[in-house]
């Protein structure tokens, strides 16, 4: 009996080291993101608090164009082994993808305390990626930061906000950190990738079409003549509408290696959207990689849970890791 018992606890141990190694990040050795979002979203009933924190090493193509990616590998081993430092035993370290990784503080920190802290990481990181180069180039590190459960209960919600920050960042020099502000107007197109735009630039376009001349061109007549009509509708009727904007996020280092698996992925989220809409909604392809949605007489209640059907049903279908789907939402309001 003490010989099966003996048996059992090994054989219990040998599928935990499994089971951790399927959360684990190959190259680096921290958790992957399933992981942390499985640990952040089993906090949602809970009465915890916390900091989300997503990183982004500046110019990390330069270093693999540049040194090769021997040395890019190197840069982001040394860059995990940084935030393994920075936090504490309970908190998480993730590596998201590419170059992109993400902290999850348990409880929370003054802003003062933290932003102490993360001024410090940026210095301890520029120096360490200097190491790694051999030289004195110049190296950075963006954060955005996003706060449990103020900014979201869900990692997607946190993502989402924490995503906005970090771009507000990027935006502006680089080298930083920003603190998600709901209250703040975020616009995170990336230079490289110009077809990608937010919400608030949509709607920023849509608006000022007819009083513009501007270079900004794409075929979307038809959803600017339903956009128009709905603020009118909504002016008259006081009608609940909800304005929504799928974005998909690559998370691979080398974006041309992923380019199949984008358009795939595009093509799940289609799926995705079409079952869960009913016929009086509107969804419309945008750029390469958004998907814009009207859902009618909604409100906030109802369009939580046609977020979280999208939501739900793309991750049962989407089998790219390297493929993060957002999502912004608005309520459609009338002018005045």
């Amino acid at each position: 009996m003490l010989g099966r018992i003996e048996k059992a606890l090994l054989q219990e141990e040998k599928n935990k080291a499994i089971r951790d190694e399927a959360y684990k990040d190959v190259l680096t050795g921290l958790w992957n993101r399933k992981h942390l979002q499985d640990e952040i979203d089993s906090l949602k009933d809970s009465d915890s608090t916390g900091s989300f924190l997503i990183f982004d090493l500046d110019n990390f193509k330069g270093i693999n164009d540049n040194y090769g990616h021997v040395v890019g590998d190197a840069a982001l081993v040394a860059f995990a082994k940084t935030l393994k430092n920075f936090v504490h035993k309970d908190d998480i370290v993730a590596r998201i993808g590419g170059d992109e990784f993400a902290v999850f503080l348990r409880n929370s920190y003054g802003k003062e305390l933290l932003s102490d802290r993360i001024e410090n990481l940026i210095l301890e990181v520029e120096h360490e990626i200097k190491v790694v180069k051999e030289d004195d180039s110049y190296s950075s590190v963006s954060i955005g930061i996003s706060a449990f459960p103020f900014d979201g209960k869900s990692f997607i919600e946190l993502y989402n906000n924490a995503d906005k920050a970090l771009y507000y960042v990027k935006q502006n020099g680089k080298s930083g950190y920003h603190f998600y502000n709901p209250s703040e107007k975020y616009s995170f197109t990336e230079e490289e990738n110009k077809d990608v735009i937010d919400l608030f630039q949509l709607k920023k376009y849509i608006e000022e079409e007819d009083l513009s001349d501007g270079p900004f061109k794409v075929e979307y007549n038809s959803f600017k003549s339903i956009y128009r009509f709905l603020k009118r509708y909504v002016m008259r009727t006081n009608s609940k509408i909800q304005i929504l904007l799928f974005s998909l996020k690559d998370l691979s280092i080398i974006a041309s290696d992923n380019t199949a698996g984008l358009n795939k992925s595009m093509i799940i989220l289609d799926e995705c959207i079409k079952d869960s809409l009913r016929k009086n909604d509107v969804s419309t392809r945008y750029t390469n990689t958004q998907f814009l949605v009207i859902l009618m007489d909604v409100d906030e209640d109802k369009r939580k849970n046609v977020v979280d059907r999208i939501m739900d049903n793309w991750n049962e279908n989407n089998n790219n890791p390297n493929v993060l789907l957002k999502y912004d939402i608005e309520e459609l309001k009338a002018e005045g």
